[in-house]
Formats: structure tokens, C-alpha cells, sequence
């Protein structure tokens, strides 16, 4: 039996800001979405986008790649604090163990891990489904999407 607070979003910490992120495939064609919240729930960067033909794996790593980039882009100058949620537990295992990285998937875990020195910390996350969904839904719209889209305030 499923209780309420497992498909309700947590918020991060105070302090710190919450990237949730997502990938989906369909028809051999990945999407990826992702949402930058406080703790307040307060949205404040939506983005999606479309990775071609690969699998869900590699559109959450290159979700996982593009959050960072934009994260660093975004706070240059403020020392923020971010947690990177998503639903793959097998992510969680080659952030952790570079040896179980499958090939197609080194090179952007290369070009993400070169962008983390820049942060002041980083956790990576593993959530179920429900408590991802707005980024879910972002990935869906990213399979339909020409050109990334993105938006922040």
C-alpha cells in the first residue's frame, strides 16, 4: 500500500535548490525534462529537450549534464547548494562506480563531472515516479520539441 507522502515532492533543505530530472523514450526517440525548486516550492527554471535515438539511461545522464552546466551558469556568483533528483537507480550506481559505466555513456559523464568542481556541494538522489512528475511530463514535451526549450526567472 502507497502512502500520500511518496507521491508528494520533498522539498530540498533550506538553503539549497532541488534539480529534478527525467528522461523518457519513445519510439526510439529520447526526451529529457528537469525543474529547479527551493524549498518553498517555488519553480524557478523549467527546461526540456529532445537526445535522438538513445535510451532512457543516457537522456537522464545528458539531463543530469545539462542541469549542472545551467546550474553553474545560473548561480556564478552565489554559492548555492544543489540536489539532483531522478528515478534510475542504475545513474545512482555509475555516478558512484565509474567502472559500471557502459561506454555510450562515458563521454557525457565526462563533460558533467567537468563542470562539478564548480560547486559548493552536490547530491545525487534517487525518487520514485510520483514524486518526479512535473519533470516527467517536461520529457514528454521534450519528445515533441524541435529545439531545446527553456525558461527561468
Amino acid at each position: 500500500m502507497r502512502r500520500d507522502s511518496d507521491c508528494v515532492w520533498d522539498p530540498p533543505p533550506t538553503g539549497w535548490l532541488k534539480f529534478n530530472v527525467a528522461g523518457v523514450v519513445l519510439e526510439e526517440v529520447a526526451g529529457y525534462g528537469e525543474v529547479l525548486r527551493d524549498e518553498k516550492r517555488v519553480v524557478s527554471t523549467i527546461f526540456c529537450g529532445k537526445c535522438g535515438v538513445c535510451g532512457v539511461e543516457q537522456a537522464v545522464v545528458m539531463a543530469i549534464k545539462v542541469a549542472t552546466y545551467f546550474f553553474i551558469d545560473l548561480m556564478q556568483k552565489v554559492n548555492v547548494p544543489l540536489i539532483v533528483e531522478f528515478e534510475l537507480s542504475s545513474i545512482s550506481n555509475w555516478l558512484k562506480y565509474r567502472r559500471l559505466r557502459p561506454w555510450s555513456v562515458r563521454k557525457l559523464f565526462l563533460d558533467t563531472e567537468g563542470g562539478l568542481h564548480h560547486l559548493v556541494e552536490m547530491k545525487f538522489v534517487v525518487t520514485n515516479s510520483q514524486k518526479n512528475g512535473m519533470a516527467n511530463s517536461l520529457a514528454n514535451a521534450g519528445l515533441s520539441k524541435n529545439q531545446f526549450f527553456k525558461a527561468y526567472w
